[in-house]
């Protein structure tokens, strides 16, 4: 969760620099503890146009450029597994992985046109949106949030109410204690306070020292990495508890490479829906496959993304019929709330009311397989 929030919260500032030409400035570095991301198909980001869809059609392939959002893990499987199986290469397409860097967000490399997709999240699309960004979201890596504010089951804080005035391991994000305190709220705290407080440990180790009572994480990895290491936890999804379910990853795209290359993007979305599809009835092969592709030493542990793989399979589509799917509803319900916290802001500080955000802007679904 601190790596999403530093990379809206990057995003924010270097959409304020943008204008006047300054340089691009180093993203607050996230704390989770990770290898770094240089992985053999990764390319440097370069500002040269992607290839035309004709060089395929000539026996060339058409470069396309895929910005992480971190190092390697189960939110990107279906990238890997596509490149791994040589289904875009089948597609006629030569896919770079541009990896991970603090000085640029995914966001900002898609608006710039730097990178052609990216890994990036729904609060981060609105952002960039209302600052003019020419980002769209193209694809929902997931069908619903996956994230919860958990508590060690020993500490006896069995309800989100419990956590009231309790001390919560912050990361600074712009949305955070609103969206806390509506999960405490949700479940009768009559106040929504607590104790925001920074530890020196990442991850839900805070939670393990005692450092803090409770935080907030992606069951897909820290929640898995508590059970495989026998730490038992009480868990409150964030959906669950007055905060509209929304996507979280999603998979962006700059709005003028889609203009332009359509052809392309329709062709990188086939192979890619195909790799989450294979994730979603192989967990195990496409874990392995993620394990061996990502650089040596990414994965202390093949248990922890073999089981993260395993738990976020059926959330891949979750009950539509195809991977990537996105909904209106999704795209407006939680938009609509962070919104009304009044902290969504332009880079020149104005504030983004409900009614000025254009929702069906922020997505599309027109470059999946299924909308031909």
């Amino acid at each position: 969760m601190k790596k999403i929030y530093s990379l809206l919260t990057a995003s924010l500032v270097m959409l304020a620099l943008a204008g006047c030409g300054a340089a691009t400035p180093a993203a607050a570095p996230p704390t989770e503890t990770s290898a770094p991301a240089n992985t053999v198909t990764a390319a440097t980001p370069t500002t040269s146009q992607a290839a035309t869809p004709t060089q395929a059609a000539m026996g060339k392939k058409d470069k396309v450029r895929f910005s992480l959002d971190w190092t390697p893990n189960t939110n990107h499987t279906g990238i890997y597994v596509a490149m791994q199986k040589g289904w875009y290469a089948q597609q006629g397409l030569d896919v770079q992985i541009l990896p991970y860097s603090d000085a640029n967000t995914p966001d900002t490399l898609v608006g710039t046109g730097q990178a052609d997709f990216g890994i990036s999240f729904e609060e981060s699309v609105v952002t960039d949106r209302v600052n003019n960004l020419p980002v769209k979201s193209v694809a929902a890596v997931l069908q619903t949030n996956t994230s919860a504010l958990v508590a060690l089951k020993s500490s006896g804080l069995d309800r989100p109410a419990k956590l009231e005035g309790k001390r919560y391991a912050g990361f600074g994000s712009t949305f955070e204690e609103p969206v806390v305190s509506t999960v405490l709220k949700a479940d009768s705290a009559p106040t929504g306070k607590f104790e925001n407080i920074t530890t020196n440990l990442s991850g839900y180790q805070a939670l393990v020292s005692k450092q803090a009572d409770f935080m907030w994480v992606y069951l897909g990895w820290e929640g898995v990495q508590a059970k495989l290491s026998n730490v038992e936890i009480n868990t409150f999804p964030i959906k669950d508890y007055g905060v509209p379910d929304y996507y979280t990853p999603v998979i962006i795209g700059n709005e003028h490479f889609l203009s332009d290359h359509g052809d392309v993007a329709r062709r990188f979305l086939a192979a890619t829906a195909r790799g989450y599809e294979y994730g979603v009835t192989n967990p195990d092969d496409a874990a392995d496959i993620l394990v061996k592709a990502a650089p040596l030493g990414t994965f202390a542990d093949a248990s922890l993304p073999k089981a993260s793989q395993e738990y976020l399979a059926p959330f891949y589509k979750g009950s539509q019929p195809h991977w990537g799917t996105q909904t209106l509803d999704y795209w407006t319900n939680f938009p609509k709330f962070i919104a009304a916290t009044g902290l969504l802001k332009t880079s020149d500080g104005q504030a983004v009311k409900p009614e000025d955000i254009h929702y069906g802007d922020l997505f599309t679904n027109d470059y999946l397989p299924q909308s031909k």
